[in-house]
């Protein structure tokens, strides 16, 4: 992803974050096909890295689908 910065002084000093414009992506066919995420096993290495913070990071593990909500009578 390739982004750019939004200058806002104020938020960058008082709460040490940034704000950007995306202005271009690309995607691995081998984890992303027709506008979805295909997470599994099988892809295990492709899968995404998030950082929390305090030098801390996550990678996505499982992919889980909600169930639709029933209708309301």
């Amino acid at each position: 992803m390739e982004c750019r910065l939004i200058s806002e002084p104020h938020t960058e000093d008082a709460y040490d974050t940034c704000f950007a414009e995306v202005v271009s992506t690309a995607t691995d066919e081998r984890v992303f096909v027709n506008g979805h995420w295909t997470i599994d096993d099988g892809n295990a290495p492709l899968h995404t890295i998030h950082h929390l913070g305090a030098g801390k990071f996550v990678r996505t593990k499982a992919m889980h689908i909600a169930r639709p909500l029933s209708a309301k009578s």
